[in-house]
C-alpha cells in the first residue's frame, strides 16, 4: 500500500491540471465562434475574416439585378450585395420596353351626303313670284334651277316630285297637291337648268308627267291669304328604268307611292308660297 501511494498523488495532479487547462482554453473558444460571422457592411477596404458560403471574395463584389420591364417604359428593381473588400456594383438597368399600339384599320372616306339644292331658291324660303304662277299664270311657271350631289352607291338613276305638302299630305288629301314628276333622270346627272321644260326631258332621255307647275295656293283668287308649304324631292334608285302609271295630279300621286317604298336614299329642298292667280 504505501508503494501506490505516490503515484495517486501524481495522477491525482495531472487530472487536476488537465481541467485547469480546459477552463482556461474556453474563453479562446468563444472568441473563435463569435468571429465566424461574415462582414457584409460593404465598406472598401475592409477586411472580414468568413467561413460561411456566402460571404463574397475580398477583392470583388457580388451584384444581382432584376430588371422589370413595363410597356410603358417602368424604371427596373436593382439589388445590390456587396462583399468584404469591396464596395458593390448596380446591375445594369434594364431598358423598359415601349408598347407601340397598331393602327387601325382605315375605312373609306365618308361619302358626300345626298343633297338637293338651287341657285335660284333657298332652303325653307319663299319662293320667289317668278317662279310661281303668280308672274305668267299656273301653266308657265318656270322651274328653279336645280342641282344635287350624286347619289349612295349602287345609283343607276333619279327621280324628283314637285309637291304642295300642305294639300297632298292633308286628311284627306287633296290630289291638287301633286304638282309634278320627273322620273328615269340617268344617273350621271347632278342638275336641272332653270326653266326646264318638255324638250329638256325629251333630251335627257327622262319623262315627266307634265310641264313644271308652279306653287299657286289661291289659283282663282285675287289675293294671296293661304300660304302653303311646298317641297322637291329627289330619290336615288337602283333601277335604270321605273314605270308610272297615271297622268296629271294621279302620275305624280303613284310616283310618291313607289319612290318613297324602294329608293337608296333621298332628298328635300323646301320652300312656302302665297302666290295667286287668276289664270
Amino acid at each position: 500500500m504505501w508503494h501506490h501511494a505516490p503515484m495517486r498523488t501524481i495522477t491525482d495532479r495531472l487530472t487536476r491540471s488537465a481541467r485547469y487547462l480546459a477552463f482556461a482554453a474556453m474563453p479562446f473558444a468563444i472568441l473563435n465562434c463569435s468571429s465566424s460571422d461574415p462582414d457584409v457592411s460593404g465598406d472598401g477596404g475592409g477586411t472580414a475574416a468568413s467561413t460561411s458560403s456566402q460571404s463574397a471574395s475580398s477583392s470583388g463584389s457580388t451584384s444581382s439585378s432584376a430588371d422589370s420591364s413595363s410597356s410603358s417604359g417602368g424604371d427596373p428593381t436593382t439589388t445590390t450585395t456587396s462583399g468584404a473588400g469591396g464596395s458593390g456594383e448596380g446591375g445594369a438597368t434594364g431598358a423598359g420596353g415601349s408598347g407601340e399600339g397598331g393602327s387601325g384599320g382605315s375605312g373609306g372616306a365618308p361619302s358626300e351626303e345626298f343633297a338637293l339644292a338651287s341657285t335660284n331658291h333657298e332652303e325653307g324660303a319663299k319662293f320667289a313670284d317668278k317662279y310661281t304662277c303668280q308672274t305668267a299664270g299656273f301653266q308657265n311657271s318656270v322651274m328653279p334651277e336645280l342641282h344635287w350631289t350624286p347619289g349612295p352607291a349602287g345609283t343607276k338613276s333619279y327621280a324628283i316630285t314637285f309637291i304642295d305638302v300642305t294639300l297632298a299630305h292633308a286628311t284627306p288629301s287633296q290630289a291638287n297637291g301633286y304638282h309634278w314628276v320627273l322620273y328615269n333622270i340617268p344617273a350621271t346627272t347632278t342638275s336641272l337648268p332653270e326653266g326646264f321644260k318638255q324638250a329638256d326631258a325629251t333630251e335627257l332621255g327622262a319623262k315627266q308627267n307634265s310641264n313644271y307647275l308652279g306653287p299657286c295656293p289661291n289659283f282663282g283668287s285675287s289675293t294671296g291669304t293661304k300660304t302653303d308649304t311646298y317641297e322637291f324631292t329627289i330619290y336615288a334608285l337602283a333601277e335604270e328604268s321605273i314605270t308610272i302609271t297615271g297622268t296629271g295630279t294621279a302620275a305624280v300621286r303613284d310616283a310618291e307611292t313607289k319612290l318613297e317604298a324602294k329608293n337608296l336614299g333621298s332628298a328635300k329642298l323646301t320652300g312656302t308660297s302665297n302666290a295667286f292667280s287668276t289664270r
